[in-house]
């Protein structure tokens, strides 16, 4: 007879890393993802033009658009590392854990997880830890 592994993830997620705990039958595992993102700059001022054919703002689409895509990125290798989970919980503290959310509903994995999304501060890894095994006692 085989036996199914049901595997619960949780993490924690902002748009320069993820903290991933894992929790299955063989017990706990935790994992980090970087994002190698660099960070968004807002110019003060708006966005105007100093020249006449808007080499500025053309500058500041094309990062904009290199941002994104490696956004992009960053999302796919989370959504690859928890696509076999049963359960998700993902916590965050900005827009990220949202995003992540969506792109695992929109993902061509199988078994579709129950995904729950949480507002959370900046947290340590033992908080983050402590935070995903005390969600997941209620559904033992």
């Amino acid at each position: 007879m085989e036996v199914v592994m049901s595997r619960k993830v949780g993490l924690w997620i902002d748009h320069r890393s993820a903290f991933i705990v894992s929790i299955d039958e063989r017990g706990l595992t935790t994992s980090v993802i970087e994002s190698h993102v660099e960070p968004r700059f807002r110019f003060s001022g708006g966005s105007r033009s100093s020249s006449a054919h808007g080499t500025e703002v053309a500058s500041e689409q094309k990062r904009d658009k290199r941002y994104m895509h490696h956004l992009e990125r960053y999302y796919e290798q989370v959504v690859d590392a928890v696509a076999d989970a049963r359960r998700i919980l993902v916590l965050g503290p900005g827009e990220a854990k949202v995003e992540l959310k969506n792109r695992i509903e929109k993902s061509r994995v199988k078994m579709k997880p129950v995904v729950n999304v949480e507002p959370s501060d900046k947290l340590t890894e033992p908080q983050i830890v402590a935070r995903i095994r005390e969600y997941y006692k209620y559904f033992e």
